[in-house]
């Protein structure tokens, strides 16, 4: 019942946010897709809460810290690449790429953590929020910027081909993957949160409709002939 209940959250929070698209562009006009425009400022607060949502989880699940930790820096280096309009003018010569620094204090991180992060990574990759997270990321960077590309559109729209419009495709295509990776920050704090409470369980277990049962080992016996019966 629970999982019904946070499909149909889901379902419901990304049409509200693209819904609000249309009375959005109709008081801005195409500068609602523009750099610095709002539907940055709805990426950047999407963001926060992706950030937000992996910091608390770390938090509130020792066993996986340090995996949620690292799962916030992407986050927060995107979160930079939004505000590149504002950084890139304040930042001499590096601009919103300051936030590469968030990687690499990421990569150190890591470094002292590997053998906690490869147990850890190990479970997670096993989970349907691993999956969701995936999907979010091919979206947001990817397929955005391929399907965005100034080049490809040019190439398919000719003469028609406008600028304005690859930005507005680029960036609705950002949100939904923002969106989905928030989706996915959801789901990892709860499949992972729930072992915790549960001894025994696996994340493994959780991310599936149906449980995975060991087959029974084979019988060492041979069977039994007639003349031993006697």
């Amino acid at each position: 019942m629970f999982t019904a209940v946070r499909l149909a959250g889901y379902t419901f929070g990304v049409f509200f946010v693209i819904a609000t698209f249309r009375p959005l562009v109709g008081r801005f006009g195409i500068d609602f897709f523009q750099e610095n425009g709002p539907v940055e400022w709805i990426e950047l607060a999407i963001l926060l809460a992706v950030t937000a949502i992996f910091l608390l989880a770390a938090r509130r699940t020792p066993r996986f810290r340090q995996l949620f930790i690292l799962l916030a820096c992407p986050a927060v280096l995107a979160q930079f690449r939004e505000m590149d309009a504002i950084l890139d003018p304040a930042v001499p010569w590096l601009g919103w790429k300051i936030g590469y620094a968030v990687l690499i204090a990421g990569a150190l991180y890591a470094r002292r953590h590997w053998a906690a992060l490869r147990a850890q990574a190990a479970e997670f990759v096993a989970t349907r929020a691993c999956g969701i997270l995936w999907v979010g990321f091919l979206i947001a960077v990817p397929i955005a910027q391929l399907v965005g590309h100034g080049p490809l559109l040019r190439l398919g729209l000719g003469d028609d081909y406008s600028f304005a419009y690859k930005q507005m495709i680029e960036e609705i295509l950002e949100v939904l993957g923002y969106l989905v990776i928030a989706i996915a920050g959801v789901e990892a704090a709860l499949q992972l949160r729930a072992p915790a409470r549960a001894a025994g369980a696996s994340p493994t277990v959780l991310a599936f409709p149906y449980e995975r049962r060991p087959r029974p080992a084979p019988s060492s016996q041979r069977p039994v002939s007639k003349q031993d019966a006697v």
